[in-house]
């Protein structure tokens, strides 16, 4: 058994080399609808989720202007209906916001990992 990003493993399945299981979002992948999510199996694990996702980041000390058109050029990219439709084919959903939306669904991700890593009592070895 493992976790792995459904935008990896879709070919795999469709092929059959592998069988899946559920996918661990909140909602199920347009690739394969048939799919439950997690939550749908009635393993008693309801608010189950585990995203794979991407950011592009720039420095710190890049100027605002530079960051904000960098966002802007990124936005309209992704309503591009060939963006929309790559990505769907791969299992992603693109995703546009703010450079602020973008920080604080990270600093979100931190906090959320850095509970199960300290309730879990992991350690770097």
């Amino acid at each position: 058994m493992m976790f792995e990003n459904v935008a990896i493993m879709t070919p795999h399945i469709k092929k059959g080399a592998m069988k899946a299981l559920a996918v661990t979002s909140t909602k199920r992948s347009a690739l394969m609808p048939n799919l439950p999510t997690v939550a749908e199996t009635g393993m008693g694990l309801e608010n189950f989720e585990v995203l794979g996702w991407f950011a592009v980041l720039a420095p710190g000390q890049d100027p605002a202007r530079g960051g904000a058109f960098l966002n802007a050029e990124i936005n309209k990219m992704t309503t591009k209906a060939a963006i929309i439709t790559r990505f769907q084919e791969l299992g992603a959903e693109p995703m546009s916001g703010t450079p602020e939306q973008a920080v604080a669904y990270i600093r979100a991700e931190q906090d959320k990992w850095g509970k199960v890593i300290r309730d879990a009592g992991i350690k770097a070895q």
